[in-house]
């Protein structure tokens, strides 16, 4: 029997018992995804790659909130996709971390970090930054910061007011897919304004991929989406609200996110790729400058 099998098994018996096991071993990968680049010569990518290898022998928690809409319980399989999305995170932060030559971070920001996610891969990745996390539902952010150790961050859902802090690298996963256009360049934005000088932020994106799967898994009624997806076409961005009207999922274009991030000083694109998070998320990469004005 697969251990990710025994563990669905153990996990759907125990789980309300609160008796998971806090641990989960990595399975390592055939081939470090940095071996191309370290034999090419290009870059000295040597910590970069010490510290991959550390993450990849490292024991990842596998402590699930009750509240982690992330995970559902009960479906074979879904650990092993649960962790496999985290660990696509840090994939897309080490490729940025040798697009722009940094090979450490002291301040990281997770935010929105959900029920821990990404966060316990960034621990595991990361044993030497302060990570601090956001997180809208206090049950889960409470549940990340008692559980993996880390730090909160304040909420700013409206992006209206200035960071007090600054970070040398701020994930933001599937958050962007929600909001609509306005909220959405404050969001970008306010996370561009919180990088420390050579800051990396990397964050997700609904783009075609998104259009496509929308007609296969219905994530909202059909007909509002039928709405942003016309948007979508003519303007580059759609949005379709939930029936709470601050949020909902939203759909841009590859062109509508980069004139967006052009159009912030001091910011620099470092790369775009479409559908690069769980096949399915859109993943932009912007750098601060070196120093900040």
């Amino acid at each position: 029997m697969k251990f990710s099998r025994f563990l669905w098994k153990l996990g759907n018996f125990v789980e309300p018992y609160g008796l998971l096991p806090k641990v989960y071993y990595r399975r390592q990968t055939a081939m470090s995804p940095l071996a191309d680049a370290v034999r090419t010569g290009h870059y000295s990518l040597a910590e970069i790659e010490r510290r991959y290898a550390r993450y990849q022998a490292a024991e990842i928690s596998i402590a699930i909130s009750r509240h982690d809409d992330m995970y559902v319980r009960g479906i074979e399989g879904n650990l092993d996709h649960y962790l496999k999305v985290g660990r696509a995170a840090i994939d897309l932060i080490v490729a940025a971390m040798v697009a722009s030559g940094r090979t450490r971070f002291e301040k990281i920001l997770d935010l929105p970090c959900g029920a821990g996610r990404v966060t316990r891969h960034l621990k595991a990745m990361f044993p030497d930054a302060t990570i601090f996390v956001s997180e809208l539902d206090k049950r889960r952010e409470d549940f990340v910061v008692e559980t993996l150790g880390v730090r909160r961050a304040m909420a700013n859902p409206e992006f209206d007011i200035e960071p007090t802090d600054f970070y040398d690298l701020v994930f933001v996963g599937s958050l962007i897919t929600h909001l609509d256009a306005e909220r959405a360049k404050r969001a970008i934005a306010w996370f561009c304004s919180a990088l420390a000088p050579g800051g990396l932020a990397i964050l997700t994106t609904h783009g075609r991929r998104h259009n496509e799967k929308q007609r296969a898994n219905h994530y909202i009624d059909d007909e509002k989406w039928q709405s942003a997806s016309n948007d979508y076409h003519s303007t580059g961005f759609g949005f379709a609200p939930y029936p709470t009207p601050l949020y909902g999922i939203s759909v841009c274009s590859g062109g509508w996110l980069l004139s967006v991030a052009e159009a912030l000083p001091g910011v620099r694109v470092l790369s775009f790729h479409e559908a690069a998070w769980d096949d399915h998320q859109d993943v932009i990469v912007l750098q601060r400058a070196d120093e900040r004005s």
